[in-house]
């Protein structure tokens, strides 16, 4: 899997960088290298919804069915982020999403000690808003887009009723 880097665009192999990579990687034995893999993944999936939230807001008073589409798509992402938060929970032997996200501040601590930065900048930069809050915002729109889902298959269902059950 491709090491995922939010810090440089540059993917020239610097003794530098190389140096930052063995720091961060090497002290993890091979279960904390998967949960790591699977934290890099949870912080893409975060960062496409930030992304889509923000394609929504600037939609919004343009195009009103563009803007449901992208608030639709960051609830879709919302759904596969929680799906890799709680695997990287599992991986780390976590009872709950709290203790799952202090094994994920934890590693992100590691990450900023080595300089190898895992997460986008926006999850580190305001000190008002914490990993605990960042996972309840995405498991609230995470339920969302469940909701929409079933609101979805709801209206097909009752679709389908109408024409005499066919499919």
């Amino acid at each position: 899997m491709k090491q995922l880097d939010f810090s440089s665009v540059d993917f020239v192999r610097t003794a530098e960088r190389e140096k930052r990579h063995d720091a961060f990687w090497g002290p993890l034995d091979e279960s904390h290298r998967i949960a790591a893999r699977v934290a890099c993944e949870f912080f893409v999936f975060a960062e496409e919804v930030c992304w889509h939230l923000a394609q929504q807001r600037r939609l919004a008073a343009s195009d009103d069915e563009k803007a449901m589409e992208a608030f639709i798509r960051a609830q879709m992402y919302s759904k596969a982020a929680m799906e890799k938060f709680r695997l990287f929970g599992r991986l780390t032997g976590s009872r709950d999403d709290a203790e799952a996200a202090g094994h994920l501040d934890r590693l992100i601590a590691h990450a900023r000690n080595t300089r190898w930065q895992i997460y986008p900048l926006w999850w580190t930069n305001n000190p008002a808003k914490n990993t605990a809050c960042f996972i309840g915002q995405l498991a609230i729109h995470a339920g969302q887009y469940v909701q929409y889902l079933a609101m979805r298959r709801n209206a097909a269902e009752a679709k389908a009723k109408g024409k005499g059950g066919a499919r």
